[in-house]
């Protein structure tokens, strides 16, 4: 399992003795953020909680280390997402509704 999340148009700078992300940068990555009663909840695209993060001096301080430990992370095929979608539809029946082409947009799914 990788770890790795990659920001793009990060700046540099250089006398600043600490790392920032901005709301907006991780907005425009595709991760949403709420915040309430002094946390902010990070998820990733698909709505997963990747990372609750404390607020500590009136800013969000994020221990990259030991954030990479405590994320739960999970990897969703298109079959377990319209599984879900369709109220936990069993995959053998989601697999004909593909194969014979009963649904709009409905990928390939994978039993």
């Amino acid at each position: 399992m990788s770890c790795t999340k990659t920001l793009q148009n990060v700046l540099y700078v250089r006398k600043i003795n600490q790392n920032l992300v901005s709301v907006r940068q991780l907005l425009e990555s595709g991760y949403s953020l709420s915040f309430n009663d002094g946390i902010c909840n990070i998820r990733d695209k698909i709505g997963i909680l990747l990372l609750p993060v404390k607020m500590m001096n009136r800013s969000f301080n994020i221990d990259w280390k030991e954030a990479c430990l405590s994320v739960n992370t999970c990897v969703y095929t298109d079959s377990i997402l319209w599984h879900k979608r369709l109220g936990h539809f069993n995959y053998a029946n989601l697999k004909r509704m593909a194969d014979l082409q009963m649904a709009s947009s409905l990928p390939e799914i994978q039993e």
